[in-house]
């Protein structure tokens, strides 16, 4: 991100036990130190804002409020067709006859970034985990990694951010 993108971050770090109301428990992190990285401005349209000028620099295509439906190899294109749809439950939208609304589109290269199952609304509604097994790929079952718990009490406010492995 620094070096491509220009976004400069910072490691925010946390401690590795808490006590006095939790004594041995220990947080745990995916970085070698402790904490989390993050824009140096707090702001993570800086991030998605870097993204997308890098994706303009190379000429990427991006499309909005559509859905991946369908995911081929031809190979006597040599590329990839892509099957769009319009956001509709990650299911693509069709005509009353069932054809797809979007002519499909071309491409040499694909990254599918599947997502998972935690915000249909969003997306994330296992379409791509789908789309990925129906080309052969394998899929690692899911299971739920992150799970907000939600209270009013201003006992919990001193929680907020902390990560357990449970």
């Amino acid at each position: 991100f620094e070096r491509d993108l220009g976004v400069r971050l910072k490691r925010e770090a946390f401690d590795t036990t808490i006590a006095p109301l939790y004594p041995g428990v220990r947080l745990s992190s995916r970085f070698d130190a402790p904490g989390k990285l993050f824009p140096v401005s707090d702001r993570a349209a800086d991030v998605r804002d870097a993204l997308l000028a890098a994706c303009h620099r190379r000429g990427v295509e991006v499309r909005l409020n559509a859905s991946l439906a369908g995911l081929a190899w031809e190979a006597g294109r040599g590329a990839w067709r892509l099957e769009l749809g319009g956001w509709a439950g990650g299911k693509g939208t069709r005509d009353d006859a069932g054809a797809r609304l979007s002519p499909p589109l071309f491409a040499r290269r694909v990254t599918l970034a599947t997502g998972g199952l935690s915000v249909a609304t969003t997306g994330s509604d296992g379409t791509g985990l789908e789309l990925a097994q129906a080309l052969g790929l394998a899929a690692t079952p899911t299971y739920p990694a992150l799970t907000p718990l939600l209270g009013g009490s201003a006992a919990h406010h001193d929680l907020a951010g902390v990560s357990l492995p449970v």
